[in-house]
């Protein structure tokens, strides 16, 4: 065990936490946290001592680093001043201020002195740190500074014990020991024991022997210290336990004897109506008494002479007086004196039979203002105090004297208890009692138990002697170890210097038995094979195994041929790694013999030689390939031999061929060439499939890094898209690196191996495939080059644009296809001919002119023009000119591209033709076409904004839309442009109302379309707008109209309704009459609830309609709607079913509105369900809102129908002979009352299946307000 570095991390954990838990309670004086620094219990710690605790802290720090060695004894000297400044202020009760001179800022809430342990304890600390020399130790200086650190941490120890188990320990202010101080004392002590052992063994310090003994004694103090807090603890304890109980006792005396003052004066009462003391005891209830006063013994009458007139005892009690009180003179005159007064008397008087005390109530009894004599009730003192001990007489001994008369000696403590007794005087009006309480010896060995005191004090002094028994024993064995250690080092040391001459020319030593066939490596020797020395090579097989496979032959034939010739061996060989990277060694030995001139063992030395040995390899390499390329080959052919050197030098099997496609930047599959023995068609497959996919090929991340890159086992890539065929081929190990043309890529290639890639990858092996890559590239260039050319002359020929090429004079030199079909003659025709016979005169001066640019260096791109056909005709050609220079930079001839673009031409006219009658229309329009830009400004406007809002278009352009509407509007538009943005769309049939430049309201139906830049982003809208001013008055009217003529004909109608309903009640005879009658009151009814659904409709198209808007449960909205719902059901032959579990969550809406939806949707799906029909309510969350849906099964709803459902007077049978009543309007009501509150409704319906609507509105969360 390492016990230097274990010491070194205890002091740095100890001291490190101290300091920052510290630093938190200075922190917390500042911001007064005064609830953290006294916890668990007042009083707090105190500033000087979390600072002494920092300053220990740095010191213990400063220990392990040598350059703040030499501060250590300052802060001991200054902990030291503090701690001493603080004895001094106790011993002579002053106050030097030196907190307040350190920060004077501090508050006075809590002292923030030390206390006077806290004093002692950094005093010792400080005495500690003054004495440290770190680079010598004397063994008495470790042993004093090893006794003041226990000394702190008992200190520490005994201050904590006190905050857990209750001490009294007598010393100056032991009481302001706080737990964080104690806590302190204790972390700050182990830590200098730490650092202590520490410096002892790294500066080789003697053992003390001393040290044991003080360990011994220190806890052997501690215990002392301990048992003496404690043992006065309970002694106090126990004097405040005696004195609260005999205040109980005086307590329920009093209360005892005031219960019975109170039954006397009544029974005194009494006896004052009978003149002759006659009544008897059942009369006066004693017997009842008795029962609950047990300590009453006997009530007596006597005379104004204090004879006895009469008296009533309890049974076995009737010895209890004389026939006269026996009193004397002194006491009868105190007798008489408080009658006088209408008060009480009382008497200790000694029963002669039992020779026990009794207490004696006497009460006057006056009859019209005249003593006519006393009532006396006699208690039993025995009795009263047993009531009032209860089965506390096992734990406490009573006594209660009158004078020096004892009256009441429950029994007599023994001598060592009555120390512990507590006495106090009782006041009953003319007596004074004195009570004396005591512990019974129950009760005090409770307390003071004093064999489990010696128990504890026996453990103790047990603990002590262990404690140094152990410390004795660890150092005898640190000793040892010591011993250990340093021969250890030397041991190490001598190997360390051998390893260090065979690792500085890296060669390692080997050892082989011939005989036993056991092999010894040195630790370098497996460094060489790639192993840890921990593993089992012990065979000349193990070694075997280690070998490359195609030298495993080759070694053992030759090593068996030196043993046989006894000749030294030097051996070149290649072995495998672990990691699968080939390395190669050389090995040389000589063999020893034994007495009969046979080997018998081999040593010898290696050390590996494989860069050499590749340097060599990859120079072979790089001239094969460089031969291969050199050779006229088709690239299959060359690209096959090249896998086959790799393989056979590399181990590579499998090669592809990537090229870099100029016109779109992507990689095109060339070729794919592997070596003869394995077979890849998934492979290969997997990868031409790649090549147009949008995969991160390991191809694609050469091309974007221009650096080769490898894995060791691509199987193991899950990025690799072909991995899966690679798996199932056997191909392991990857590597890519690029195709260049100097700096320029040109194509990759991907090399696949059926091991893992494992060897090292140096800065050789790099620039090997580097030169590769070039080689390869200068290839492909060479073949790309001839492909190039052959393929521009065939393009040149076949390409439909016309191309041909003049001499500086003008005459044709070529002439290609595109040439003869634009221009009708042919290239036999025209080589040879001035190109002048195509221009017509008109554009011949235009020719010389850009002859003559052309000359000047100039090109010409894209210039029209029209030239002459064979046939004569004229046709509009875009024609681009440039020189063609020699390799001396001069222009020889004039190359010339023609397209022809006579129909562009014609296109082109007829764009501007229709152009102009599109802007004729615009401007003519009575419609106001409008654009505007991000900014909402007007970029356009048609002269119809004139007759619309008086202005002209120079009047708005450039200016705000929000310029031209009312104050009102602007909020509402800003907010339709702004999500018109955001979901980059127009919007239609948009309302807006604007101000008229005369100052007049106008009502502008907008519709308008967003203007999308390249970038899907919004730069403006283009509109086309009318004015509705005067058809929204109109409707306006009409609506007023329909509303004042719908209250005018519902009030009739609603008196004849129920005129009718009374007649129909009424009529009991005649069947046919009252069928009429029927028949009268529901077209009535009818024509009630078309008015009202009018009236509902009018209201929200004028905004009259008000919503009272509460939290509904959906579980009583879904069943208060069944409820109504249900004689219409019952008549029609439905049942109405709840499907699942009704929400318990709420909506908020109008509880009339949304029963009238429900009520509504219900009778809807009642009457086009079948005869014994159900109907469906369901409930659901969905996305923060509560769904409801009603579900019928009927007819369903046809596609041509769907569209309409939701609209005003909308029914899909509107036949004279529908099968179902209804006015159209009551779908139209319910979307608009469900909008109105925040929802939507929905429908969904297959014809033959029924349908199914619903309706959404928000949930009211628990925490939300409305």
């Amino acid at each position: 065990m390492n016990w230097e570095s274990h010491n070194k991390k205890i002091a740095l954990v100890g001291s490190s936490f101290c300091l920052f838990l510290n630093l938190f309670f200075i922190f917390c004086w500042y911001v007064d946290l005064y609830s953290v620094l006294s916890y668990p219990t007042p009083p707090p710690i105190s500033y000087l001592a979390a600072l002494n605790a920092v300053m220990t802290s740095l010191a213990i720090l400063s220990l392990y680093r040598e350059s703040c060695l030499r501060y250590i004894p300052f802060v001991g000297l200054f902990i030291i001043f503090t701690s001493l400044s603080r004895i001094l202020e106790i011993l002579t009760f002053k106050d030097f201020a030196l907190t307040h001179w350190l920060i004077p800022s501090l508050p006075n809430i809590y002292d923030n002195h030390l206390s006077a342990i806290g004093a002692t304890v950094y005093f010792l600390i400080g005495m500690i740190l003054c004495m440290w020399r770190p680079y010598k130790r004397v063994a008495w200086e470790s042993a004093f500074q090893f006794l003041l650190s226990e000394i702190v941490i008992a200190l520490g120890c005994i201050g904590v014990l006190s905050f857990f188990v209750p001490l009294n320990l007598n010393w100056p202010t032991a009481n302001t020991l706080s737990f964080y101080g104690s806590l302190n004392a204790i972390i700050l002590g182990i830590s200098l024991i730490a650092s202590c052992s520490y410096y002892d063994i790294k500066l080789h310090a003697p053992i003390k022997n001393i040290l044991p003994k003080l360990v011994a004694i220190t806890l052997a103090f501690t215990t002392l210290l301990f048992l003496w807090g404690l043992e006065s603890h309970k002694t106090r304890e126990l004097k405040q336990n005696i004195q609260s109980k005999l205040g109980d006792i005086q307590k329920k005396l009093t209360s005892e004897i005031k219960k019975n003052l109170i039954l006397i004066n009544h029974l005194s009462d009494k006896m004052a109506l009978d003149k002759n003391h006659s009544l008897e005891a059942k009369e006066l209830e004693l017997p009842l008494y008795f029962k609950m006063h047990r300590e009453l013994l006997a009530v007596v009458w006597l005379d104004s002479n204090l004879m006895v007139r009469n008296h009533i005892f309890k049974e076995g009690h009737q010895d209890i007086l004389n026939r006269r009180l026996h009193a004397n003179d002194l006491e009868k005159t105190a007798l008489f004196e408080a009658a006088a007064k209408g008060q009480s008397y009382f008497l200790i008087v000694e029963d002669p039979s039992s020779k026990h005390h009794n207490l004696w109530l006497i009460h006057p009894i006056y009859q019209t203002n005249e003593l006519t004599g006393f009532m006396v009730f006699i208690l039993s003192l025995d009795t009263l105090f047993a009531e009032i001990l209860g089965n506390q007489q096992q734990y406490y001994a009573l006594t209660a004297s009158l004078g020096n008369q004892q009256v009441y000696p429950s029994f007599t403590p023994s001598d060592n208890i009555k120390d512990w007794e507590v006495q106090d005087t009782l006041r009953l009006k003319n007596l004074k009692l004195s009570l004396t309480l005591g512990p019974t010896q129950k009760l005090f060995d409770s307390y003071i138990n004093k064999t489990l005191t010696f128990l504890t004090l026996l453990g103790g002094l047990i603990l002590s002697i262990g404690a140094g028994i152990l410390i004795h024993l660890w150092q005898q064995e640190k000793k040892k170890l010591l011993e250990m250690e340093s021969f250890k080092k030397q041991l190490l040391l001598a190997e360390e210097e051998q390893n260090a001459a065979l690792d500085a020319v890296k060669m390692g030593t080997w050892e082989w038995n011939v005989k036993n066939n056991c092999v010894k490596w040195h630790t370098s020797t497996y460094e060489l094979f790639g192993v840890k020395p921990y593993d089992t090579i012990t065979s000349y097989d193990d070694f075997l195994k280690k070998v490359y496979p195609r030298d495993v032959e080759r070694i053992k034939s030759y090593l068996n041929m030196c043993i046989e010739t006894h000749t030294p061996i030097d051996l070149t060989y290649r072995v495998i790694w672990p990691d699968g990277s080939i390395h190669w060694l050389i090995s040389k030995g000589k063999f020893f013999t034994n007495e009969q001139g046979q080997s018998e063992k081999m040593r010898g030395f290696c050390w590996e030689v494989t860069d050499t040995k590749r340097a060599m390899e990859w120079l072979e390499i790089s001239e094969t390939i460089s031969k291969i390329l050199s050779e006229t080959h088709p690239i299959p052919t060359t690209f096959q031999k090249i896998v086959n050197v790799l393989k056979y030098y590399l181990d590579w099997s499998v090669m592809l061929v990537w090229t870099l496609d100029r016109k779109n930047e992507e990689l095109k599959l060339l070729e794919i060439a592997h070596t003869p023995e394995i077979q890849i068609p998934e492979f290969k497959k997997a990868s031409y499939k790649r090549e147009n996919s949008n995969e991160m090929l390991i191809s694609e991340r050469v091309k974007t890094i221009l650096r080769p890159i490898w894995f060791n086992d691509i199987t193991d890539q899950s990025g690799f898209k072909r991995v899966k065929e690679a798996t199932e081929e056997g191909l392991k190990g990857c590597l890519a690196f690029p195709i260049l043309e100097g700096s320029r890529l040109i194509g990759v290639i991907e090399l696949f191996r059926q091991t893992p890639f494992n060897e090292k990858v140096s800065e050789g092996l790099l620039n090997l495939f580097t030169s590769l890559g070039i080689g390869i590239g200068q290839y492909l260039n060479r073949l790309s080059s001839e492909e190039e050319l052959a393929e521009l002359a065939a393009i040149v020929t076949n390409a439909n644009d016309g191309i041909y090429s003049t001499t500086l004079d003008g005459i044709v030199k070529s002439w290609n296809k595109g040439a003869e079909k634009i221009f009708g003659w042919k290239a036999p025709e025209m080589i040879g001919k001035p190109i002048t016979i195509i221009y017509p005169e008109d554009y011949l001066p235009i020719h010389e002119k850009l002859l003559k640019n052309i000359l000047s260096g100039q090109t010409v791109d894209h210039i029209k023009m029209q030239n002459l056909r064979k046939d004569g005709s004229l046709i509009w050609v875009d024609k681009a000119k440039a020189g063609i220079k020699n390799l001396q930079g001069q222009i020889i001839a004039i190359a010339t591209i023609v397209q022809d673009v006579s129909k562009e031409i014609e296109i082109l006219d007829a764009l501007s033709e229709s152009e102009r009658k599109f802007r004729d229309f615009v401007e003519s329009t009575d419609e106001w076409i409008w654009e505007i830009n991000e900014n909402f400004n007007f970029t356009y406007s048609n002269p119809s904004v004139y007759n619309i809002l008086g202005y002209l278009p120079e009047e708005i352009i450039g200016q705000s839309i929000f310029s031209f509407v009312m104050d009102s509007e602007k909020k509402h538009l800003e907010n339709r442009l702004q999500q018109s943005i955001q979901e980059k769309v127009g919007w239609k049939n948009f309302n807006v109302n604007w101000k008229h430049k005369d100052n007049f309201l106008r009502i502008i139906e907008s519709n308008a379309t967003p203007i999308i830049s390249d970038n899907e982003s919004v730069i403006g809208f283009r509109g086309v707008d009318q004015d509705v001013t005067d058809q929204r008055m109109m409707e306006k009217t009409k609506n007023e109209f329909i509303s004042i003529v719908s209250h005018e004909l519902r009030t009739p109608l609603t008196s004849i309704q129920g005129s009718l309903g009374l007649l129909r009640n009424e009529m009991q005879d005649n069947t046919k009459q009252k069928d009429l009658l029927e028949i009268a009151y529901r077209n009535s009814e009818r024509l009630i609830n078309l008015i009202n659904d009018i009236l509902d409709i009018q209201k929200f198209a004028l905004g009259k309609y008000e919503f009272f808007n509460e939290k509904i449960p959906v579980q009583d909205l879904i069943q208060e709607s069944i409820h109504l719902a249900m004689p219409m059901a019952e008549k029609f032959g439905i049942s109405i079913v709840i499907e699942g579990k009704i929400l318990e969550e709420k909506i908020y809406a109008d509880k009339k509105r949304i029963i009238q939806v429900m009520m509504n949707l219900l009778s809807n799906a009642i009457k086009f369900s079948p005869a014994r029909g159900t109907v469906f309510i369901s409930s659901m969350l969905k996305d923060d809102k509560v769904r409801i849906s009603i579900k019928d099964q009927g007819p369903g709803i046809s596609e041509d129908f769907k569209n309409k459902i939701f609209e005003k007077f909308a029914q899909a049978d509107s036949s004279s002979t529908r099968r179902f009543s209804g006015t159209g309007l009551g779908l139209n009501i319910c979307k608009t009352i469900i909008e109105q509150m925040g929802g939507d409704i929905h429908f969904v319906s297959k014809l033959g299946e029924g349908s199914t609507f619903y309706f959404e509105l928000p949930c009211v969360k628990e925490d939300s307000h409305a």
